[in-house]
């Protein structure tokens, strides 16, 4: 298994919303854990994408295309999500802007959101869409970078496609393996 760790990739200017979206994650996490313990396990519920192959829902609930995207179902699905956005978001954002990467990521929340709905009857969470869109656009606007990553053996750099294309197969392998509410 590959851990990305940073881009050898320098900034030309500071990192702002990746870091506030990695703690709004977070933020709502902590919130998800404490209302699963504490009260009603379904506190949640409203902010969850739901399905069942009908769009027409989205009429009075249009709002649950964005807030899916920040809940997480465990642990291990924030840490990973928000460690490819740590990792390749910081490079996205210099070259989109703030204003540009902002609604380049919200935009691939409610784009991943309504192509799950499409094809799938379970309801979703998770902030995948939106990391894969920026994944998706590093790949594009930096092909030829090399991201420093945690293997077996120790810290290796690697050409960028690489990670991406685990990341691709990772998301498309379980596909028709289990069912769960988080995209594949």
């Amino acid at each position: 298994m590959f851990i990305p760790l940073g881009t050898d990739r320098p900034l030309e200017r500071p990192t702002l919303l990746v870091y506030a979206l990695i703690a709004i994650n977070a933020a709502v996490f902590v919130a998800q854990a404490y209302a699963r313990r504490f009260t009603d396990a379904d506190a949640f519920a409203p902010f969850v994408l739901a399905s069942g192959g009908d769009l027409a829902f989205l009429g009075s609930e249009f709002w649950t295309l964005v807030t899916y995207g920040f809940l997480h179902a465990d642990t291990l699905h924030l840490v990973f999500n928000m460690l490819f956005l740590y990792v390749m978001g910081p490079n996205v954002e210099d070259r989109f802007g703030r204003v540009g990467f902002l609604a380049f990521y919200l935009g691939g929340v409610i784009v991943s959101g309504l192509v799950h709905l499409t094809f799938s009857f379970y309801a979703v969470i998770g902030a995948s869409g939106g990391v894969a869109a920026v994944t998706g656009a590093y790949l594009v606007l930096f092909p030829k970078t090399r991201i420093k990553v945690l293997w077996l053996f120790g810290i290796v750099i690697i050409p960028s496609w690489w990670i991406i294309a685990f990341a691709i197969a990772r998301d498309f392998l379980p596909i028709g393996l289990w069912r769960s509410n988080i995209a594949h």
